[in-house]
C-alpha cells in the first residue's frame, strides 16, 4: 500500500508525534509519505529510511481554504504532484491535503480534538478507541482505527535521586481535560511520591505547577529515561478527564504496570482485566491513591493482551479499509 499521513508535527514527543511514528513502524513494508507542518528533531524523528517527508504550509481554516482552492483552480495550480495513495490518514491540526494528493480513502484522526469543522474535506473520522466522537455521528462517519502499539525504543538511562518505590504520571498540563488540576489535589494524600514527566517543547508549561507537594517533577525527559521510570514504577496514574488514545497509558501497559484510569482512549482494550484500576471521579481517585498499588481493586497484572492493538492489526484495518472502497 501507499499511504500519505498529513500532521502538524513529526519527530516531537506528544500524542500527535508518538501515533505518527508508530503508525510509520507499523507500516515498515509499505510506503508511507508524511506531510508535516513542522519536524522537530527530536530522537522521534523517523529515519530517512522509514518514510519521505514532505514540509507543506500552514493550513487555512474554512472557508479561506475554499478561497485558495479556488485560485489555484482558476490559474490551474491544482492537481497531484504527490500522486494517488491508497489510504490518507489525516492527523487533527495536520495540513488538508486537497491539492497535493489523491486517495482511494481518506479520514481524520481526531487527536483527542474536535473534528466536525474538518468533516466537509475528509467526512470519515478515524476513531482511536470505541469511545471516539465519530460514533456520535453516526457509522457512516466514523471508522475504529486504534493506533498501534508499537515499542518505540529499548534504550534505558537510569534517573538519579528517586524514591525506592513511586507512582509514575506522563502528560503535558496544556489542557484542561488533562487534569493537571486534579494531580495538584489529590497527589499530598497518595501513600507513594508521583514522578510527574512533561515537556515544554511545543507548548508552554505553567512551571508553578512543578511545585506540587509529593511530586516529583521531571522536565523533557529522554525516551530512555522514560523507559527507566516506566520499568521502574510501582504504577502508573492517568489524571485525565479524557483521551483520545492516552499515549502515556498505553506505554504504562507495555511495561506490565498497574494502571489507575478513568474508562477512555486506549483503557477500553483492556478495561476487565487485571491491573486495571478503574475510576469515576476525583473522590474515587483519592480513595485508591491512598492504598498502595499492591492493593489497589485492579490488582497487580501478570502481563496485558495487547494483540488488538498490535503493528500488525493496524496494518489489518488500513487493508480492510481500501478494500472496502475498492470493491464498491
Amino acid at each position: 500500500m501507499r499511504i500519505a499521513i498529513s500532521s502538524r508535527w513529526i519527530g516531537g514527543i506528544g500524542g500527535t508525534e508518538r501515533c505518527v511514528v508508530s503508525m510509520i513502524r507499523a507500516l515498515h513494508r509499505h510506503e508511507v509519505v508524511v506531510f508535516a507542518k513542522e519536524v522537530i528533531s527530536s530522537e522521534m524523528l523517523p529515519k530517512t529510511d522509514e518514510c519521505k517527508i514532505v514540509v507543506v504550509e500552514k493550513d487555512l481554516p474554512w472557508p479561506w481554504s475554499v478561497l485558495r482552492y479556488a485560485y489555484q483552480l482558476k490559474h490551474k495550480m491544482v492537481g497531484a504532484p504527490h500522486g494517488h495513495f491508497d489510504a490518507y490518514i489525516h492527523m487533527r491540526q495536520g495540513a488538508v491535503l486537497r491539492t497535493l494528493i489523491t486517495s482511494t480513502v481518506s479520514g481524520i484522526n481526531p487527536a483527542g480534538g474536535e473534528v466536525f469543522s474538518l468533516l466537509r474535506e475528509i467526512p470519515t473520522v478515524l476513531s482511536e478507541a470505541p469511545s471516539g466522537e465519530p460514533f456520535a455521528l453516526g457509522e457512516s462517519h466514523g471508522l475504529l482505527l486504534p493506533p498501534p502499539l508499537v515499542p518505540l525504543s529499548t534504550a534505558v538511562e537510569p534517573v538519579q535521586d528517586l524514591p525506592a518505590r513511586f507512582l509514575l504520571t506522563v502528560f503535558n498540563p496544556y489542557e484542561p481535560v488533562k487534569g493537571a488540576d486534579i494531580l495538584s489535589r489529590v497527589a499530598p494524600f497518595a501513600a507513594l511520591p508521583i514522578v510527574w514527566c512533561y515537556s515544554n517543547r511545543t507548548v508552554a508549561i505553567d512551571q508553578s505547577l512543578t511545585a506540587v507537594p509529593n511530586v516529583i517533577a521531571i522536565h523533557d525527559p529522554t525516551q530512555a529515561m522514560l523507559n527507566y521510570l516506566y520499568r521502574s514504577a510501582s504504577g502508573y496514574v492517568s489524571f485525565s478527564r479524557r483521551e483520545g488514545f492516552g499515549w502515556s497509558i498505553a506505554d504504562a501497559l507495555l511495561n506490565g504496570l498497574p494502571v489507575a484510569s478513568r474508562l477512555t482512549g486506549c483503557v477500553h482494550f483492556v478495561a476487565g482485566q487485571r491491573g486495571i484500576s478503574l475510576y469515576d471521579d476525583e473522590t474515587a481517585l483519592e480513595v485508591l491513591l491512598k492504598k498502595d498499588p499492591n492493593d489497589w481493586w485492579g490488582g497487580v497484572p501478570d502481563a496485558y493482551d495487547l494483540a488488538d492493538l498490535s503493528g500488525d492489526r493496524f496494518v489489518e484495518r488500513v487493508e480492510t479499509w481500501v478494500k472496502s472502497k475498492s470493491t464498491h
